[in-house]
């Protein structure tokens, strides 16, 4: 059966064995290993009691790193012999099979663990992470890779002494990576060891740009060209160097990005200001993986823009367009662009993003108009909207975000003066009969993201999401993961909570996809060729 056949794969690359501790495994191993503690019923009988978050846990962003790490060194100090570091492996391993990922890798610092537990020997270490890896791979066929780590604040010495450990355990270590303060130290003296790595067959990542300041970026360079580095964790400061950027594409080297873990240790100053353009370049990479066939993704060059003067437009425009025409190469996967205007924005400043859209329509499928639908209702750009649909450009509009009638009058807005054929979102429809009676009648798609709305307080709770209701009434929906690298949510996690939390059955979602496959509006003869091979697949499949 050929790649384009296998069904959805989710992958995890960038896994640090010591940072996945299950707090429940932490917690029982704390008032085991400090029986005369005194601590409170509530928390002995209650693992995840506010007591053991903030001693374990970094659930919010903290300004102060050392604060971060210090809650590293807790987990830590607990990983005090060979049976519980197997366990943890192995935890480390069925979580993410729970999460539906079927390829894993793991890394973990051997020195690390062995700090403070002196008894531990590297091989002890390095032995009982492959028993709990090895366990969970029988028990749910996950496939795993295990990567040492080498810190950047190690001597040459001690650093030969490490590598000479990875060599030779080769065939239970698939990478490894240089990690700790890439400002205090560069890791330069490490680098020959890196390259004999190289040499032997061993693959090559590290921790590098791990902040957007452009004194981090030449910590990803030195990474790629010194170190033979395949992959970059986080390398988030590469959107500060048009030249890094180039290189990196160059020498495809893949960036593993984290943006809550960015956005906790304040790496990022907001999850709103992460490099946005390789989070869209990756984002259809990421939707390929998830089984979409077909994927529309908005932007707003006005966003992308702000703060960022040098950048053009047009510029913004062509590094999008390359990125999504790279996926839809690699992938087979179809993508249509949606340029997003501002509800806030006056006419003169919405003419100018408008003519950009139309000056680029054959590789802009629609437009959107968004932000807060209370404070701005966007009426003075109902004509450009209007100039859009004469000129064959599709329109969509977020409206109705909340279950409150006041939100409900801009979704008929949206249908009646801009002439949305699609909202995003819209659950505000479900307080207005009438306007659920005016969706149906002119054959308008909501676009729900169910994770969003629930994270954002749009709806109290998930479970309390009208999606089913507005379906069973009649309406069309489908469903979309949103601002999948800000809600820390894929389409996946969607399908996941929508059937646990509101029953959502497999015909349930097959419609959904329906609706929003005839929605669409990448050109009808694209939507062919999908359906083509969509057959052409099926076919193989079943004489296989």
């Amino acid at each position: 059966m050929g790649q384009e056949n296998q069904p959805h794969i989710q992958v995890e690359l960038h896994r640090h064995l010591e940072g996945s501790c299950r707090l429940s495994s932490v917690v029982e191993e704390y008032i085991a290993q400090n029986p005369s503690k005194q601590i409170s019923d509530d928390a002995r009988g209650n693992f995840n009691h506010p007591y053991w978050r903030s001693m374990f846990l970094i659930d919010h962003p903290v300004d102060d790193l050392t604060l971060a790490l210090k809650k590293f060194e807790c987990s830590q100090q607990l990983l005090a012999s060979e049976e519980i570091v197997e366990r943890i492996a192995f935890e480390c391993c069925e979580d993410a099979h729970n999460e539906g990922t079927k390829l894993l890798e793991i890394r973990y610092s051997p020195d690390w663990i062995q700090k403070g537990h002196e008894h531990l020997t590297f091989q002890g270490i390095h032995e009982a992470v492959v028993r709990g890896v090895q366990r969970a791979k029988d028990e749910y066929g996950i496939s795993v890779g295990i990567i040492g780590i080498l810190d950047r604040s190690m001597s040459y010495k001690h650093g030969s002494e490490v590598m000479d450990f990875v060599l030779a355990n080769r065939q239970t270590f698939v990478g490894v990576d240089l990690a700790n303060d890439e400002v205090l130290f560069d890791g330069a003296s490490l680098a020959p060891l890196f390259q004999i790595a190289k040499r032997n067959g061993i693959h090559v990542t590290a921790h590098a740009g791990e902040s957007i300041n452009p004194i981090f970026a030449k910590s990803v360079r030195f990474a790629i060209d010194k170190l033979g580095a395949e992959r970059i964790g986080h390398g988030i400061a590469t959107i500060t160097d048009e030249n890094l950027i180039k290189h990196v594409i160059e020498k495809d080297v893949l960036l593993e990005i984290s943006p809550v873990s960015n956005s906790r240790i304040k790496a990022v100053t907001t999850l709103n200001k992460h490099p946005i353009k390789q989070l869209m370049e990756k984002g259809c990479e990421d939707a390929h993986n998830e089984g979409t066939k077909l994927l529309e993704i908005r932007y707003s060059p006005d966003w992308i823009q702000k703060g960022h003067e040098h950048l053009t437009f047009q510029g913004i425009h062509e590094a999008v367009v390359r990125g999504v025409q790279r996926a839809k190469d690699e992938y087979g996967i179809s993508v249509g662009i949606i340029g997003i205007l501002d509800r806030s924005m006056s006419y003169k400043h919405g003419s100018e993003v408008m003519d950009f859209v139309l000056a680029n329509r054959q590789t802009f499928v629609g437009v959107d108009l968004a932000n807060d639908e209370v404070l701005f209702d966007g009426a003075s750009l109902a004509p450009l909207f209007q100039i859009a649909k004469r000129n064959g450009i599709h329109v969509t509009a977020h409206a109705g975000e909340s279950i409150n009638p006041i939100f409900a009058k801009s979704v008929r807005f949206a249908i009646d003066k801009l002439g949305a054929e699609r909202i995003g979102h819209g659950i505000a429809t479900i307080t207005d009969e009438n306007l659920i009676k005016h969706v149906i009648e002119k054959d308008v798609l909501l676009e729900i993201s169910p994770v969003s709305n629930s994270r954002i307080k749009a709806v109290t709770t998930l479970n309390k999401h009208p999606i089913k209701q507005l379906m069973e009434k009649g309406v069309k929906v489908s469903i979309s993961s949103d601002d999948p690298g800000i809600f820390d949510s894929n389409l996946t996690h969607q399908h996941t909570l929508l059937r646990s939390e509101l029953g959502f059955t497999d015909e349930q979602f097959r419609m959904c996809d329906l609706h929003g496959f005839q929605h669409s509006f990448l050109p009808e003869d694209e939507k062919q060729q999908i359906i083509n091979k969509a057959s052409k697949q099926r076919e193989a499949l079943l004489y296989d």
